[in-house]
């Protein structure tokens, strides 16, 4: 049931329209299946409905030359009649349905209907004034809405109007003339005129069984060949419907196994932090035991630095997407680390951030952490000596492609460049993670010391299915 309800709509598609569905779906994307599509589609394409372009103009010459060929014998029957004048005429009516062909072969199609609409009007309307309504040569016009069908496609709505309101014209003209009596009518004898309408009964009625058969056989064996383009749609679709199930299948053990996967990596994030926390817990127990106020600077250093990679894999592991994370909430936290290590001097500065919610992955939220920890460090360290009161800020923004991070204060400025040089590990850390970040780095004397760092940034998808699915869009 289900089949012949599909066979009944495809029916109504079009034949474009069917070879644009199969051609777009994913069974037939690969070059060679794309190919026998086609090949298969060209026989839709070979037998196409009567309304189409070719078929319409390998019947309306079928048409032309049964119509010649049934026009023929009238030759004789004027001659007996030494009628030559009509004679010639019918000779001619002949000849116009046989240039009809011959212009259909050129491709000036729309001349040889006009013709054929021309010449069927007027052989049909010259015979009968000739020989009278009785002949029975108006019995041809109820072929009319077949030649009209066959002439014309339905939407050519203005030539079937004109078409037909001609042969109903010629049908009220002939009507006209015979009851007016405007020709004298040229049949010698009176009895041939029950032989005469039976010959032209008997040629309209073959006239009209032909095209009907023909349109017939015709819409069969496109209804032949759709059936057969059905049933090779059907055949396919439970193919692609099979497909599917396997893709389906496929991407359910793929979030499956992203799903352990990122559990396993939370885990690890999770450890490795916790292990930071134990290598930064030893080296404060280790700075307690010195008591050389430089060799504790260098362990708290060393431990905030710890600090800041731990914060790292802690926002991993708390994140929903394990392979990025938030730049302006791990900075909140980085700020919070650096603040506990300078409890003296962070009292009386103000630490403001603009930062924008740009996402990085661990490959660039590792040195770029490191070394905002860094810069924020001299300045709590070397910026405000000798004042009560000053201000960091910190700002980070995305433009095309690119993070600007700023870290500026109000302090006393960056000392000459050559001190720079050979000045102290902080700086020199601070030029190897703007190399790791492949970035550039510009600082200057501006109210204070500025630091512009610019790196290359690649946007993170929101989450692991966002993530899936470009990569299925890309592949």
């Amino acid at each position: 049931m289900q089949c012949c309800d599909n066979i009944i709509i495809l029916c109504h598609l079009s034949t474009d329209c069917q070879t644009e569905a199969l051609l777009l779906s994913p069974v037939f994307q690969d070059k060679k299946s794309s190919v026998n599509v086609k090949e298969r589609m060209s026989g839709v394409e070979a037998n196409m409905h009567l309304q189409s372009e070719q078929a319409r103009i390998r019947t309306v010459n079928l048409f032309c030359g049964a119509t010649a060929l049934l026009g023929s014998p009238y030759l004789f029957f004027l001659v007996r009649l030494h009628d030559y004048l009509s004679t010639a005429v019918m000779a001619a009516i002949i000849a116009v349905f046989l240039l009809c062909i011959s212009l259909n072969r050129k491709g000036f199609i729309a001349a040889s209907c006009l013709l054929i609409v021309i010449n069927t009007n007027f052989s049909v309307l010259y015979f009968s004034s000739l020989l009278g309504f009785t002949s029975g040569i108006h019995l041809y016009l109820f072929t009319s809405p077949l030649i009209v069908y066959l002439l014309f496609d339905f939407k050519q709505r203005g030539k079937i109007i004109l078409t037909f309101a001609s042969y109903l014209f010629t049908f009220i003209a002939i009507f006209l003339i015979d009851k007016y009596q405007v020709f004298d009518y040229k049949l010698p004898d009176s009895s041939l005129i029950p032989f005469l309408y039976g010959l032209n009964f008997c040629f309209a009625l073959i006239l009209a069984f032909l095209l009907i058969v023909y349109f017939a056989n015709n819409n069969a064996s496109y209804n032949h060949v759709l059936e057969k383009q059905n049933l090779f749609l059907l055949l396919h679709k439970d193919t692609l419907m099979d497909q599917i199930a396997e893709r389906l299948q496929a991407e359910e053990k793929l979030k499956e196994s992203l799903q352990e996967k990122n559990v396993l990596l939370s885990e690890i994030h999770h450890r490795v932090k916790n292990n930071l926390a134990l290598v930064s817990g030893l080296l404060e127990l280790q700075g307690l035991s010195e008591t050389d106020e430089k060799v504790q600077a260098v362990f708290s250093q060393s431990r905030n630095r710890i600090k800041s990679l731990a914060a790292i894999h802690e926002s991993l592991y708390q994140s929903e997407n394990i392979a990025c994370i938030r730049f302006d909430q791990y900075f909140q936290k980085l700020f919070n680390e650096v603040i506990k290590l300078y409890p003296a001097t962070a009292a009386d500065i103000e630490l403001r951030s603009t930062l924008q919610p740009i996402k990085l992955d661990i490959a660039q939220a590792i040195p770029c952490g490191l070394l905002v920890n860094e810069i924020i460090s001299n300045a709590y360290k070397y910026a405000f000596t000798g004042r009560t009161r000053g201000l960091i800020q910190v700002t980070a923004t995305e433009k095309e492609s690119f993070v600007i991070l700023e870290v500026r204060d109000d302090g006393c400025g960056l000392p000459p460049e050559n001190e720079m040089r050979s000045g102290s590990l902080g700086m020199t850390l601070i030029a190897s993670f703007v190399q790791q970040l492949k970035g550039t780095l510009e600082k200057r004397n501006e109210n204070g010391a500025v630091f512009r760092i610019c790196f290359p940034y690649k946007k993170i998808p929101n989450n692991v299915e966002e993530a899936y699915e470009k990569e299925s869009i890309d592949c």
